[in-house]
């Protein structure tokens, strides 16, 4: 929790030791899934300090924590967190990214994940120069405004 408010703060230094010791303590304690959502949220932290290998290692840990799960929410947050930190301009172009878990989420009514989702997708597009990446952006942060979800919507609405 710590390591979340801490990242949301733009303290990056702060969220990676949080995320870092709350990950290394839950591996030690053999607790996989904390240490998948750990290993998140340090991926998250490290991509946001520009640390892009260091995040990928992280990101790839918390797939192989997550794979065959069936925390669903999780294994989301997971492949949208590996997305962001994976940037893939040329899939992007080919379809749209996280299309799987826009599309799982949504038949869920997992809102949060979905709008997450879309706000990584949008953000995906941005980094790779796509044209449609303010209006999908835009889009997001409406519906996230109508649908509550505050910290989405003011995110998505930069």
């Amino acid at each position: 929790m710590r390591a979340e408010l801490a990242l949301d703060q733009g303290k990056l230094e702060r969220a990676v030791s949080e995320a870092r010791g709350a990950a290394d303590e839950a591996a030690a304690a053999n607790r996989r899934f904390d240490e998948a959502d750990a290993r998140e949220l340090l991926a998250r932290a490290l991509f946001a300090a520009g640390k892009k290998s260091e995040a990928t290692a992280a990101i790839e840990r918390a797939l192989a924590l997550t794979n065959g799960s069936e925390l669903r929410d999780q294994r989301w947050r997971v492949e949208t967190a590996a997305a962001r930190i994976a940037g893939d301009c040329a899939a992007a172009r080919r379809a749209p990214p996280l299309a799987s878990v826009v599309d799982a989420a949504s038949r869920s009514h997992a809102v949060d994940r979905k709008l997450e989702a879309l706000y990584a997708r949008g953000e995906i597009l941005r980094a790779c120069g796509d044209k449609s990446a303010a209006a999908t952006l835009a889009a997001v942060a409406a519906e996230a405004r109508r649908d509550g979800f505050n910290r989405i919507a003011r995110l998505a609405g930069h």
